[in-house]
């Protein structure tokens, strides 16, 4: 997607991170790049997750790389995040991401 096809909460992103598909409700879901490798971030139900994995990021329940957190609120709330609490949760995840030791599979060019 280009720049100015996203959400203006998405806008600005990192230079490594190419958006593909963007939005919808129960869930909410994100598939893209990240430094080439594919993810899939999904929020639906109680919770929130980013999943990369070189070979295909819905590989669950075991992708290579897989972060989650719980979501406060009634149950089936974590479909309804608007963009803004999807980029502060896809924010949060890919910082994991990028703490990942350097020979993790993920950190590996393609």
């Amino acid at each position: 997607m280009q720049d100015k096809e996203l959400p203006s909460e998405f806008q600005n992103l990192p230079e490594d991170i190419k958006i593909e598909m963007i939005g919808g409700y129960c869930p909410y879901q994100i598939n893209g790049t990240i430094c080439g490798i594919p993810f899939y971030f999904r929020s639906r139900g109680q919770r929130w997750s980013l999943s990369i994995d070189r070979k295909d990021p819905l590989a669950l329940p075991e992708p290579e790389w897989f972060y989650r957190k719980d979501y406060p609120g009634e149950p089936g709330s974590a479909g309804w995040i608007d963009d803004a609490e999807a980029r502060r949760f896809f924010d949060e995840a890919v910082s994991a991401w990028r703490e990942t030791p350097a020979d993790h599979p993920t950190r590996q060019p393609i």
